[in-house]
C-alpha cells in the first residue's frame, strides 16, 4: 500500500491539553488542510484515541455518533487518515498503527526513514552514473 506522509514544523500548541495536542499533532502531519475549517480528521482521531482508551477499538459508528457526521463522510476522512500510515481498519474496527499514539508516530517515522534509503540508494546511483561526487 502506498502510504503518503506530511510532515509541517510547527510550534507546540500553546496551552496544554489532550484536545490542543491531537490537534497539534493532525496540523504536523498535514491532516487537517486548509479547507478542513470544521478540522474534522482532528475529531475524527480525537473520537478514534477515546474509543481505543476506552475498548481498545473504535468503529465507523462510534466515530459517526460522536462527531456527529455521517458514516459515509466518516469513511471518506477515514481513507485520508489511512493513506497517511496513521491507523489501520480491520473488518469493522478502526485502530491506531500501534498501541499509542506515540507507537503510531515511531513507525510513521521508520517509514520515512525507509523512504529517504531508497531516494539515496537511487541518488547515488544518479550520481555515479553522471560522475557526480558529493563532500
Amino acid at each position: 500500500m502506498t502510504k503518503s506522509i506530511t510532515l509541517k514544523d510547527m510550534s507546540k500548541p500553546a496551552r496544554e491539553g489532550v484536545t490542543a495536542d491531537l490537534d497539534w499533532i493532525c496540523e504536523c502531519f498535514g491532516l487537517v488542510s486548509g479547507r478542513d475549517t470544521k478540522k474534522v480528521s482532528s475529531r475524527l482521531i480525537r473520537s478514534l484515541v477515546q474509543n481505543i482508551a476506552k475498548k481498545g477499538y473504535a468503529t465507523v459508528q462510534d466515530i459517526a455518533k460522536d462527531t456527529k457526521l455521517s458514516r459515509q463522510k466518516v469513511n471518506y476522512h477515514l481513507r485520508g487518515l489511512m493513506l497517511s500510515g496513521f491507523i489501520v481498519k480491520d473488518r469493522r474496527r478502526v485502530m491506531l498503527r500501534e498501541n499509542s499514539i506515540l507507537g503510531t508516530i515511531q513507525e510513521m517515522r521508520k517509514d520515512s526513514e525507509r523512504i529517504f534509503d531508497k531516494l539515496s540508494e537511487i541518488a547515488t546511483e544518479i550520481d555515479n552514473e553522471l560522475g557526480l561526487k558529493s563532500r
